[in-house]
């Protein structure tokens, strides 16, 4: 749209003439004028932001939604924000919900100064917390936190904590997380707290510690007497005092162990572990003879410990019984890990636990078929079993001892090559122990077969699905499920799937 600005140049021409008046020297005209240019820059520039504020969309928003959307941007970018206009800056500084959520900004050279910037605006906010790496030289930044530690909620760093003011009172501190915690009995003022959750690689437990007391989830590395805490007391091992955590810690309801070492299993508390701890995770993978149910069968009552999960090489598990009986539900088979094999176990009572170990080098089918062997008057209410398909014929002795068995899960993949994960065809004569399943259970009710594709060798073809007939052909189950061929290669059967399916055999197709 073209503009006529014949009024605005009289306009102007009027008061240039009017200011001008009477004045001869060049150098005060040229003064006059550009007065009168920075005067008209000025004035449309008022005019550009009073129509921009009157139509802006930003002001349908109150507040408080502003503010809701300031608290989701990156750190730096709420500084930003705050700049844009005064009206989102009077937000930015009155709403210190915006402020709560600090860390140090990626690629930021002032990345600590606007981390104090912000924990000076979160007024008595509750404020999530991370610390910069190498905090322990940033004299500033820990003076404001040491200011501040009452209304801080979450607590993270990575590396040393010696210069960290965890010995100030922090009421409102529910979780810490870290590289390394040297918890002191002064630990957060001495006294309890709202701390529930600690998250810590290597942690250092003095003999008494009353803020340690109200925690709920644990999460630590296993005890190292290798190694020292950076400003330690004394320099004490990270397993002392590990033989009383549960004295340290009376309201766990998680417990998470990792790196456990068997020559420092006796460091770690022998007695039962309290009634409100609910869920333990425990590994210990770099020792062949490290059998961690020594813990659980320790640390185990009638009535905690609902999921359990173990993760250890030790093929030799001992007290299985205590781990798995009483199941509904049994599954046996490969872990994500290659050369790995879980057994999980649900219970009618909603409970759950797990056991992962390595694999024998040899007739490791058959190793396993024996541990739940020794282990199945325990497995009577059992109705459902899954297992992978190689361990159907060493497992056939197991069903005719589950006088409750309905239902049985067969996973098959294509046969492991070597240790790289390759894969070959299907073996599917590893299902000719179907054709005696009839004979060891009269109460199995249906059979799932649950074919695995990989990419390669890829998806089983109609060669495939002729030597599986073959194979489920004697089998005498009311039910049986297939799933894994895809549906080009089931259309094959043509009228002949009607057949199977009134005899009870069905596909699921993908």
């Amino acid at each position: 749209m073209s503009y006529d600005d014949s009024a605005l140049r009289a306009r102007l021409q009027v008061d240039f003439n009017a200011l001008v008046y009477g004045v001869h020297n060049a150098v005060q005209v040229g003064h006059t004028l550009n007065q009168l240019s920075s005067a008209a820059t000025r004035i449309f520039s008022d005019i550009a932001r009073d129509w921009s504020a009157a139509h802006d969309l930003s002001y349908c928003f109150p507040d408080e939604i502003l503010a809701l959307v300031f608290a989701l941007l990156p750190l730096r970018d709420r500084f930003i924000a705050s700049h844009v206009s005064r009206r989102w800056r009077s937000v930015a500084l009155a709403h210190p919900a915006i402020w709560t959520d600090i860390y140090e900004p990626v690629g930021c050279a002032d990345g600590q100064s606007l981390m104090c910037l912000a924990l000076s605006r979160t007024g008595k906010r509750a404020v999530k917390f991370c610390l910069p790496r190498m905090a322990e030289y940033a004299p500033e930044l820990l003076t404001w936190l040491t200011e501040h530690m009452d209304h801080i909620l979450e607590l993270s760093w990575s590396g040393g904590c010696a210069s960290l003011p965890l010995a100030a009172p922090a009421p409102l501190l529910s979780e810490v997380q870290g590289d390394l915690l040297d918890a002191t009995s002064d630990f957060l003022g001495g006294q309890p707290g709202q701390l529930s959750t600690l998250l810590i690689r290597e942690l250092f437990l003095p003999a008494t510690c009353p803020a340690l007391s109200t925690v709920t989830l644990l999460e630590i590395q296993g005890p190292d007497f290798d190694g020292a805490a950076d400003g330690a007391a004394d320099g004490a091992a990270a397993g002392a005092n590990y033989d009383q955590l549960f004295a340290l810690f009376p309201r766990l309801e998680k417990l998470h162990i990792s790196e456990l070492v068997a020559s420092l299993a006796h460091v770690l508390p022998t007695g039962p572990a309290p009634r409100t701890l609910r869920e333990i995770y425990l590994e210990g993978i770099e020792d062949d003879h490290y059998d961690l149910m020594l813990h659980y069968s320790a640390w185990k009552t009638d009535d905690n410990l609902a999921i359990v999960k173990l993760a250890q090489d030790c093929a030799a598990v001992s007290n299985l019984a205590h781990l798995i009986g009483g199941a509904d539900v049994l599954a046996i088979g490969e872990e994500d890990a290659e050369y790995r094999t879980g057994i999980s176990a649900w219970g009618a009572e909603g409970w759950y636990r797990k056991i992962g170990f390595q694999d024998v080098a040899q007739e490791h089918p058959a190793h396993v078929a024996r541990m739940i062997m020794d282990v199945s008057a325990r497995l009577q209410d059992v109705d459902t079993l899954r297992i992978e398909a190689q361990y159907l014929d060493a497992f056939l002795p197991i069903i005719a001892c589950l006088p409750n068995l309905e239902h049985l899960v067969l996973r098959l993949k294509p046969v492991l090559t070597d240790r790289s994960g390759s894969r070959g065809p299907y073996d599917w004569a590893l299902l000719c122990g179907l054709s005696r399943i009839g004979e060891c259970s009269r109460s199995l009710q249906s059979i799932v077969l649950d074919v695995k594709t990989y990419d390669q060798p890829g998806p089983p073809g109609d060669g495939d699905l002729r030597a599986l007939l073959a194979e489920i052909a004697p089998c005498d189950v009311p039910e049986m499920l297939v799933k894994g061929f895809p549906e080009s290669v089931l259309a094959l059967l043509g009228t002949r799937a009607e057949a199977l399916a009134r005899n009870g055999l069905r596909f699921d197709g993908r």
